[in-house]
């Protein structure tokens, strides 16, 4: 091998790559990922700090997981290019037979070629090290930092970055050289995309062989499920992380290993390959040229077979083809070289498959089967679709624009009488179609996904409103787009180069939050999907979008039919192009068709600012809170005692019209001058009312100052009555996504708990907040409407006939007038929210319970009817009789954020209550329906007031009762699989290092809920175990009796008291209490040393040591579990102190084959499945 010749080669191939649009733009993309990933991906609790403690930027494991993240999304794409495409640049020049002639060997030109693209993206990482050192190290705002060690920027990049551009780079390389098709370069950087995404990254399932996960961490290239899975699955504590280096297991360290040999391998490969195919190659044109210049034949020529008259004679005419004709040729000659890549109908495979891999349904958490309808699968598939095709139309458009110039066909293919116009229609038709047809596969896998499903039943309406009415402008928008670049380019490189940085950009934005209904091109995450209607909340914004991008589609199609050129690029034309009067002229041509996407985009813009998310919305809620907080934030507003609403729905333009009287009492010790209000943007002009006399107000950014002709002094009431019509939402979201309330015309949610519905009284302290709840409790009086006080309601609403009505409190009439149904709703008990639903619901009921469900889930009603009897009928056994006569289950779109309860009604979307085969009772709804039924006993009949643990009241009880009522229904069986459920969100939502116990959880961070509802319902079970049945229960609805009257709120604390009264032994009750409710203890039990022997008679001696790796202590039961036959006799209690082991023994008459910890969960555990292990 000629060093010389070597140097040349790679010294040629550095200087073409670093200087062609690839390597530029992926700079550019480097910095922007430098500047935008989270510096402390992965790292457990580095979202905030723990006693004091911040994890910093610069530390080896930040660095390595951001440094991981931002290569995968910034390298794979431009390495393929500028390695698979380098000796097919080459060969498409012509430079094949030129290099032939010299005595450069296969081995020369292939490692060369290899060593200038690596050395050119090897001054990527190098400048991407330094891009991290100046970001970490020197740029303000840029988090916690520790001290600068620049060997940890020089690890990470060596250790996940490097390996990971070797891998593609070289694969790439070898895929190119080998296979000479572009098509098959650009499937392995999309190929390695989805596998990242879809399988290493986050594929883990429960059970997983440690085999085969320690070989998914081998072969994975990015590194990344080696990190997330390995490195950070254990939270060793952010002091840890600060300092400590990385620490590889050999798993790891092989997996770096295969990352470097495979692509080796690969290229090294190449050479020889290369060789053959050149030999045969001569071998082929040494047969042609024989035949070309064998022998003439010999045989004579008849004479009458000759003919020499003039052309003339013969007729020929000649007519250049119109636009349709000339458009249907090329069409013709393009499919027919598109159908003849293989890689078309691998992609089709892959893309079906992925398609029912991500949209079909699972089983819910609780092992219930989940029924999916036609439109919510649609809808899962939908990002998955539109960004592969997105992808292969990239690839295609530029292939086949390309094509011409790379089999040296272009000065033929450009002189052809055929317009030019009609030259790139056919082309990108021929792209659209074979989009289109994987497009139809897509439909097809999806549908089937549908089919298969436990009662599943196709509607094809849907399929066609998703995949072609949303995908479809998208791919024409993108097909439009990559033709104009490609047409203004004139390189393959180079537009391949644009359309993935403005996939890239596309994607950044989806991820960072900030697309919105104008700029989201491909609909990324902005629909859900609703059996009630077709986009019932956003059709409006998503036809404005979809306008404009069928629009912008045409634009960038005359700017390509304008842009492309048949002829080579001269200077003096150029200059001419680039006069003013020329570009004017070119402009003008153009304006037409640029009217359409600037009007609405423009239209798309104004309507998102002034939407209720957007910039408008915030800015009026910064002033709202500048402008009140120091002038009312500190005053007792009146309070609701009983209020008297007249509603009129309006569904078809999105209002209701308001008009209703205020019954207040005055509960500050200071006289009021004026009544405080805040009034929701959503509001239109409001009048008011004070004891019957119309009265004025001041508006300061939606709070409303109403005049009091008398001041109102404490224990004083005034009737306050307002009028106004209200919009609801406010105008467009900003990219989708759901909303609290609304009304349309296929449903209607109203409700006091999520604001736009009834003027608030008094000032609200979380409206433009941006600072956290203060930790010290100060902030934390009670908030929301009425500040949780309770008061009793009388609402008339007026709806259209079609809609059924549903209130808060007891149908107190119901009548029709004139294509109208005025109902009548009151609430004799107390209530603090109110809420109105309505729809075309079809009602199943039975005694003191009622479904509203949708008719085409009609089927699935009497399932959730029984639980929700049932519930209602074993919540009063055990807490207390209900006060409201009948419970209602409503259901609703999945365009709300989730199940809530209200007083008599509960609000159950879709997907959580109907999404289940007909007749199914067990699973997830069976538990959201129990869940906030119980929430009539725990959150409206005793209501808890404000301050530390609270949550227990309400959602602890919840589930608590949940897991009683899972018990008595199903048995056992049932409630294992609840408390499991319950045990495993709390493992993971729980922040270990800076959990509060369930007494002083106060709402402020994020792992506090989750303390105060799993771990809550999990200690109350404990609790019940310590008491005993009957105890537990006599003083759980001791305290309910206790705290049930509308005026009284209650305390975690008093619970606790009230239970210790109800405990026969309170020195047990007292140590239990003080782990569970007052500390933060979680054992993790370990057997060890476990082994059984026959004994004598024919028995078998067992033993095995307990040790307890975790915090705190409770009596645990341990069996030893036969084969086959289940449980037989060796169950054993025992009680090990945190850190602690004892040593167990079980005499049995059969060989268990397995010992369980806490088989019957009873005790809530780390790593549960840690502690059942074999028996040898």
């Amino acid at each position: 091998m000629h060093r010389s010749r070597l140097r040349a080669v790679a010294g040629h191939e550095l200087r073409t790559q670093v200087t062609g649009a690839p390597f530029v733009v992926l700079i550019g993309v480097l910095l922007a990922a430098t500047s935008s990933v989270n510096p402390v991906p992965m790292i457990p609790g580095a979202d905030g700090a723990r006693d004091g403690v911040r994890a910093v930027v610069n530390s080896p494991h930040a660095l390595a997981a951001s440094l991981a993240i931002g290569a995968l999304f910034a390298y794979p794409f431009f390495a393929a290019l500028m390695a698979g495409l380098s000796v097919t640049r080459d060969r498409e020049q012509g430079m094949d037979e030129l290099l032939r002639s010299t005595p450069l060997t296969n081995g020369e030109y292939v490692l060369g070629k290899c060593l200038g693209v690596m050395a050119a993206l090897g001054a990527a990482v190098l400048l991407h090290v330094v891009f991290a050192v100046v970001l970490r190290e020197f740029a303000p705002g840029g988090g916690a930092q520790g001290p600068f060690r620049p060997i940890a920027y020089v690890l990470a990049a060596l250790t996940f970055v490097a390996p990971l551009v070797v891998w593609v780079a070289g694969i790439s390389f070898a895929v190119g050289a080998l296979s000479r098709r572009s098509m098959a370069v650009y499937a392995v950087p999309t190929l390695l995309f989805i596998v990242t995404i879809m399988v290493s990254w986050r594929w883990r399932p429960a059970g997983i062989s440690p085999a085969l996960d320690a070989l998914l961490v081998v072969v994975d290239p990015t590194g990344l499920r080696w990190l997330a899975h390995r490195l950070f699955e254990v939270d060793q504590g952010v002091p840890y992380y600060n300092t400590a280096p990385i620490a590889f297991d050999l798993p790891g360290v092989m997996g770096r290993v295969v990352t470097l040999l495979v692509p080796a391998a690969a290229v090294a490969m190449v050479p020889s390959r290369l060789g053959e195919r050149r030999l045969r190659r001569d071998v082929r044109h040494a047969h042609a040229h024989a035949h070309v210049f064998a022998p003439a034949s010999r045989a004579r020529v008849g004479r009458g077979t000759v003919t020499f008259r003039g052309l003339s004679d013969l007729v020929m005419t000649s007519r250049a083809p119109g636009p349709i004709r000339g458009t249907a040729t090329i069409l013709a000659a393009e499919l027919r070289e598109i159908a003849r890549h293989p890689a078309l109908y691998l992609f089709g495979i892959l893309l079906a498959g992925l398609v029912a891999e991500v949209g079909r349904g699972r089983a819910d958490p609780l092992g219930g089967a989940v029924v999916m309808s036609t439109g919510s699968v649609a809808i899962q598939v939908m990002p998955t679709v539109t960004m592969l095709l997105t992808l292969f139309l990239l690839f295609i458009v530029v292939e086949v624009l390309h094509r011409d110039q790379a089999t040296r066909f272009e000065s033929i293919a450009l002189t052809m009488p055929i317009g030019t116009g009609a030259l790139l229609a056919g082309k990108a038709l021929a792209a659209l179609i074979v989009t289109g047809a994987l497009l139809a596969a897509c439909m097809g896998s999806a549908a089937a996904v549908v089919l298969l499903q436990p009662g599943g039943r196709l509607d094809a309406w849907p399929l066609v409103i998703v995949f072609v009415g949303v995908v479809g402008p998208t791919l024409l928008l993108w097909c439009g787009f990559m033709t104009a670049v490609m047409a203004v380019a004139r390189q393959r490189t180079t537009a391949l180069t644009i359309g993935i940085a403005a996939l890239l950009v596309t994607m950044v934005q989806f991820l960072a939050g900030t697309a919105n209904w104008a700029t989201n091109w491909p609909v990324l995450g902005a629909l859900q999907w609703t059996d009630f209607g077709t986009f019932p909340l956003d059709g409006e914004a998503l036809v404005l979008n979809r306008v404009l991008a069928l629009s912008g589609a045409v634009l960038c199609l005359v700017v390509a039919r304008r842009a492309f050129a048949r002829t080579e690029r001269d200077r003096r034309v150029a200059s001419e192009r680039r006069a003013p009067r020329r570009l004017v002229l070119s402009l003008a041509r153009v304006v037409p068709f640029l009217a359409l996407p600037v009007a609405t985009g423009g239209l798309l813009a104004i309507r998102v600012h002034d939407g209720s998310q957007g910039a408008s919305a915030f800015a009026h809620d910064a002033e709202y809170r500048r402008l009140n907080l120091s002038t009312w934030g500190g005053v007792v507003p009146p309070v609701l005692r009983h209020a008297q609403l007249q509603l009129s729905l309006d569904p078809e333009r999105r209002q209701v019209g308001v008009e209703g009287t205020y019954h207040l009492e005055s509960a500050a010790d200071s006289s009021l001058d004026a009544l405080p209000f805040t009034i929701p943007r959503a509001f239109g002009t409001v009048t008011w009312t004070v004891d019957g006399q119309p009265t004025g107000y001041t508006d300061a950014a939606g709070l409303h100052r109403v005049q009091l002709t008398r001041p109102m002094r404490r224990g004083e009431w005034r009737r306050v009555g307002f009028r106004y019509v209200a919009t609801i939402p406010a105008g467009y979201s900003r990219n989708g996504g759901g909303a609290a309330g609304f009304v349309l015309p296929v449903s209607v949610v109203l409700s006091t708990h999520r604001g736009d519905f009834l003027p608030v009284p008094g000032f609200d302290p979380e409206i433009g907040r941006t600072e956290p709840i203060r930790s010290d409790g100060s902030d934390s009086a009670a908030v929301g409407f009425n500040r949780g006080g309770a008061f009793t309601a009388t609402v008339t609403v007026r709806a259209p006939a079609g809609l059924t009505v549903v209130g808060t409190g007891v149908l107190a009439s119901s009548r029709d007038e004139s294509a109208q149904t005025v109902t009548t709703w009151r609430t004799a008990h107390p209530v603090t929210v109110l809420s109105l639903v309505a729809g075309p619901y079809h009602v199943v009921a039975d005694s003191g319970v009622a479904v509203y469900a949708l008719p085409s889930h009609a089927a699935r009603a009497p399932a959730i009817l029984a639980t929700l009897k049932t519930a209602r009928r074993r919540y009063s056994e055990w807490f207390t009789d209900s006060p409201w006569p009948q419970l209602r289950l409503t259901e609703v779109p999945d365009l709300i954020p989730d199940a809530t309860a209200y007083p008599t009604t509960l609000l159950v979307t879709e997907r959580l209550g109907f999404a289940t085969a007909p007749g199914e009772r067990a699973g997830m709804p069976f538990a959201v329906v129990a869940h906030e039924a119980a929430h009539q006993w725990w959150g409206h009949l005793v209501r808890a007031g404000s301050g530390a643990g609270t949550g227990l009241l309400v959602e602890g009880m919840a589930d608590y009762a949940t897991l009683l009522l899972h018990d008595a229904e199903f048995g056992t069986e049932g409630r294992r699989r609840y408390a499991a459920y319950l045990e495993r969100e709390y493992l993971a939502r729980r922040d270990a290092r800076d959990e509060r116990s369930v007494l002083d959880a106060r709402d402020e961070r994020a792992g506090d809920a989750t303390v105060v509802q799993y771990k809550g319902a999990w200690v109350m079970w404990m609790l019940q175990q310590e008491l005993g049945d009957d105890s537990m229960r006599a003083g759980v609805r001791r305290f309910v009796e206790a705290y049930r009257a509308g005026g009284v709120t209650a305390s975690p604390a008093a619970l606790v008291r009230t239970l210790r009264d109800a405990s026969r032994d309170t020195v047990a009750f007292d140590r239990f209490a003080a782990q569970w409710f007052s500390s933060v203890v979680l054992p993790e039990y370990r057997p060890r040393d476990s082994r059984c022997a026959p004994a004598a008679g024919g028995m078998w001696q067992c033993d095995a040591r307990l040790h307890n790796a975790g915090t705190g202590s409770a009596a645990v039961d341990v069996e030893a579990r036969c084969e086959g036959a289940g449980r037989c006799g060796g169950v054993r209690r025992v009680t090990v102190a945190a850190g602690g082991t004892i040593a167990i023994a079980w005499t049995q008459d059969r060989r268990p084959t397995r010992l369980i910890v806490d088989p019957d969960l009873h005790v809530l555990q780390r790593n549960r499945d840690e502690a059942t292990v074999d028996l040898p």
